[in-house]
């Protein structure tokens, strides 16, 4: 992904608010089954999804499904791996 070249990579723990999705048409995609399987799997234990750090919030490169997934099962924070 061009957009991740040379960049910073830390993992945090973040509110899941400040995780935006900016490609909202990606969303219409989602397909439930996977979301389901992904609630079943995650854990606290590895970061969720891959952003980058814009600002104050983070924007989503990759792990739409299990985004929705861990919002789904109540999470309000969320591990990820983000560039700066």
């Amino acid at each position: 992904m061009p957009k991740m070249k040379g960049l910073t990579y830390k993992i945090a723990e973040v509110d899941t608010d400040d995780v935006k999705t900016p490609n909202k048409d990606y969303l219409l995609k989602v397909n439930a089954v996977k979301v389901a399987n992904y609630k079943e799997e995650l854990t606290t234990d590895y970061p969720v999804c891959v952003c980058i750090k814009e600002g104050s919030v983070y924007s989503l490169l990759d792990g739409y499904h299990r985004l929705l997934a861990w919002k789904q099962l109540g999470h309000k924070k969320i591990k990820i791996i983000y560039g700066e």
